[in-house]
């Protein structure tokens, strides 16, 4: 007993950081501090899931794959936001079975008040879905997200800065790495990018052809390269220090604060210059599709 009460007491301060973090990060986000639960991820977490499992179509977010984890704790408390968050999703869902626009149901509630923006490849698709009432409210670009000029051109029509980007497109590696390239300069400072399966990266077929692993077009697998990020942001301030750092086959864009990833998914958060203290200067960054 005397341990176990040893053992609370030592934990409590630890709670109250944690606790701290949290609330410093809602404030800091600009979410209204109206809603007590406003920063109980758990609860998030729960209610994310609800509200998709209680959706006709059910996205694959809950079903498939348990995205409610990271979409409960980065998105759902922009449901308290005091600004009109800004979200964007490549990937419509023309290609699942169940039909297209079953995670815009989940945005458009979750969400009321936001601009939501769809980008597809298949602009048919968005336009039966349109015509059909699916996309009522939401804003949308069309095109290949490979496509370095299709993507300057999203970049052109959503135009400010966005809370959250989801790559939910065509998942093989040359894609997500070409988006990231355009349209992390989109994230603002405290949002979000979020990439979803990537362990498709891995695959050597994937829709019946032969692409991702040996298609990254010269970029490299997307997972290493968030691998490689992740030593960077663990190691490097400290060894800058010193030194110029360890060598990185790719080098972590200077402004991500952060890398959280789960089964299939990571979601990068970049810095909020108001909040966070710089983090010394990483080597310069070549890339090419912000030409």
């Amino acid at each position: 007993m005397k341990v176990l009460i040893a053992l609370t007491l030592a934990l409590a301060p630890m709670r109250a950081h944690a606790n701290g973090r949290l609330t410093r990060y809602a404030r800091n986000s600009s979410y209204s501090t109206s809603h007590p639960g406003r920063c109980d991820r758990n609860v998030f977490e729960r209610q994310f899931y609800d509200l998709a499992k209680g959706l006709e179509p059910t996205s694959d977010k809950v079903t498939a794959h348990s995205y409610e984890t990271m979409y409960g704790t980065f998105v759902y408390p922009l449901k308290f936001a005091a600004h009109t968050p800004r979200v964007l999703e490549i990937g419509l869902g023309c290609n699942m079975d169940y039909g297209p626009g079953a995670s815009v149901q989940i945005w458009r509630q979750l969400l009321p008040k936001a601009e939501l923006w769809e980008a597809e490849y298949d602009a048919a698709c968005v336009e039966k879905a349109r015509a059909k009432g699916q996309l009522e409210g939401i804003k949308t670009v069309t095109g290949d997200q490979g496509d370095f000029a299709v993507l300057r051109r999203w970049s052109e029509e959503i135009g400010g800065e966005l809370d959250v980007i989801i790559d939910d497109g065509g998942h093989k590696n040359s894609q997500i790495g070409h988006s990231f390239d355009v349209l992390w300069p989109l994230v603002r400072n405290g949002g979000v990018y979020v990439i979803e399966d990537l362990q498709v990266g891995r695959f050597k077929s994937y829709g019946g052809e032969k692409i991702n692993y040996e298609d990254t077009k010269g970029r490299g697998v997307m997972a290493d390269k968030i691998k490689d990020w992740i030593e960077q942001l663990v190691t490097i301030p400290r060894a800058f220090k010193h030194s110029s750092g360890p060598g990185f086959k790719h080098k972590i864009p200077d402004d991500v604060s952060f890398v959280y990833c789960q089964l299939e998914a990571c979601v990068i958060g970049k810095r909020n210059r108001h909040v966070e203290g710089s983090r010394p200067g990483l080597p310069g960054h070549d890339f090419p599709g912000r030409r």
